[in-house]
């Protein structure tokens, strides 16, 4: 069947269909809702946003090669499907929806062992180790990016290959319900919960919540299913009773106690060395959290049967994304790059690896507010400077209100916006320093680091292990 008719026929199975009209047939199924990011030949989804609505953009996908748009707008649909017969054009009952459906069907028919990973924090990092780690017992892939939610999860699985075997979803989630509605369509039957931490407390209200929330994908694995937890997270036992009394969880930490005990080695160059089963292994992460992300998909891997000599080399090659946890160099500085997002665990974290990793010069924390934290955002921004002034080797410089407060609270400054944090932190860096860049997303940090490449003319580059 092709393409085009496959969209059709399951589109006309979930009662989503209302019309369609075009001699066009998608080669692949890549799903786009951003004209600026569209390839030719994607299949444009017009969603209607709280900043724009795709049917406003359906002419212009058509222009730039689409080959399918689905519109759930009669108007649109009977313009467009009259002015590109070329193209096919769907008329659905709902844009999300459909989207969601198909990529539901598209995964049930790959038949691959799908992995769902949540937490609230190290998600990604986790996903990135588990696809490398199961890469070595069969064709792997993973979703894309952050796209976790209930619209990126569904554009990263459309249309990845039919041959794959096992299938590594993120499942991120800013209020109840998310995470089951993604179980729902996906039907995971391995799941990993990183942990249980402060975020999202906007909608979750307190760790209890956030427990609740990502304890939905422990609800919906099957009574056969895998769970994997951190053994010292407070949680475990919580998260244990969401799930079959018959599903097999297992746990991974520090602790003696763990199913699959870790040791730090400590820091090894611009990554981190572990002990895991006998075997040593050095991770491309400096931070000590990385252990565990590599901890949960060596346990995983283990438990579909692969061999601990195959997960030292694939694990040892895995590489964090974009501005999680890199590690550069910047002219005479290093940088560490943490600006994708922030909450008070990470946040703790990164400041833990900043007071201890070895530094020529001064230690620099370059911080923006920690976002979607409800009336505990104050008290808890408040809470970090006291632990960073007690830390004793950090100098602080913040953008943002609740992180101005934090770093004057610490006897540090703050500033109005990233370009004057930058121009008086180029003043005081001096050769051999070492900054953590941090905040939440909508605090777009990387800003910062942006400016210091501009100002020197040098461009960051990636630290590699010298080993």
């Amino acid at each position: 069947m092709s393409q085009g008719k496959w969209m059709i026929h399951t589109l006309e199975g979930c009662g989503l269909l209302n019309n369609w009209k075009g001699a066009g047939d998608p080669e692949r199924l890549r799903a786009c809702i951003d004209t600026r990011a569209l390839e030719k030949g994607d299949c444009f989804f017009a969603l209607a946003g709280e900043q724009a609505d795709g049917h406003h953009f359906a002419r212009k996908a058509l222009e730039q090669g689409a080959s399918a748009v689905l519109l759930s707008q009669e108007d649109y649909f009977k313009e467009l499907s009259g002015e590109f017969p070329q193209a096919l054009i769907l008329n659905v009952d709902d844009v999300l929806v459909s989207l969601q459906e198909l990529a539901s069907a598209w995964v049930g028919e790959m038949q691959a062992k799908l992995v769902g990973v949540t937490g609230s924090n190290g998600k990604t990092g986790t996903k990135i180790f588990c696809a490398a780690a199961l890469s070595v017992l069969g064709a792997t892939e993973a979703s894309r990016g952050n796209l976790n939610n209930l619209i990126g999860l569904p554009m990263s699985t459309l249309g990845l290959p039919m041959e794959t075997e096992f299938l590594v979803a993120e499942m991120g989630c800013s209020s109840f319900g998310e995470i089951a509605r993604l179980a729902e369509l996906f039907q995971p039957e391995a799941g990993i919960i990183t942990n249980i931490g402060e975020a999202h407390l906007e909608v979750l209200g307190d760790k209890d919540g956030v427990a609740k929330a990502k304890g939905e994908l422990a609800a919906a694995l099957p009574k056969d299913g895998l769970l994997l937890l951190w053994e010292e997270d407070p949680y475990v036992s919580t998260l244990t009773s969401f799930c079959h009394p018959r599903t097999k969880v297992r746990t991974f930490g520090f602790s003696d106690a763990s199913d699959l005990q870790l040791e730090d080695l400590g820091p090894m160059g611009p990554g981190r060395r572990m002990h895991v089963e006998g075997y040593e292994l050095t991770l491309a992460s400096p931070m000590r959290h990385s252990i565990l992300q590599a901890g949960a998909a060596w346990l995983l891997a283990r438990e579909y049967g692969a061999e601990p000599a195959d997960l030292v080399e694939a694990l040892s090659a895995a590489r964090p994304e974009g501005n999680r946890s890199s590690l550069y160099q910047l002219g005479a500085w290093t940088v560490m790059d943490d600006s994708y997002n922030a909450n008070p665990d990470s946040l703790r974290a990164a400041l833990n690896w900043l007071s201890e990793y070895p530094a020529q010069g001064k230690r620099w924390a370059i911080l923006g507010d920690m976002l979607e934290m409800g009336p505990r955002g104050p008290e808890v921004h408040l809470e970090i400077g006291r632990e960073v002034a007690a830390m004793g080797n950090i100098e602080m410089m913040n953008y943002g209100s609740m992180a101005g407060a934090m770093a004057e609270l610490a006897g540090h400054r703050s500033f109005a916006n990233h370009e004057d944090l930058a121009s008086v932190l180029l003043t005081e860096l001096a050769e051999g320093d070492l900054l953590l860049v941090k905040g939440s997303r909508g605090m777009a940090m990387e800003k910062v680091i942006e400016a210091l490449e501009s100002a020197t003319g040098n461009s960051r580059e990636a630290l590699r292990f010298v080993l």
